[in-house]
């Protein structure tokens, strides 16, 4: 829904803590993406479980692209 949608961008993932982890499992469009990556990247997060994208491929065939692929810091499901 729109009261949801990138509830969770850049000012929230700086306010929190260092080493925190994020998990995402209800919806694609919660978190922004790229902030979420940018904040991995520099180890300001712990790590991330993500199990929904804001695009997903369309079959099994279709490859998944996201920012947060080849990170060792996430799973993605």
């Amino acid at each position: 829904t729109q009261a949801t949608q990138w509830m969770i961008g850049a000012a929230e993932i700086a306010a929190m803590k260092p080493g925190a982890i994020l998990i995402n499992a209800s919806r694609g469009t919660v978190v922004e993406i790229e902030p979420l990556a940018e904040a991995l990247k520099a180890r300001k997060l712990l790590g991330a479980a993500i199990d929904v994208f804001p695009v997903e491929p369309r079959s099994n065939k279709d490859e998944f692209q996201s920012p947060l692929r080849g990170l060792d810091n996430v799973i993605l499901t």
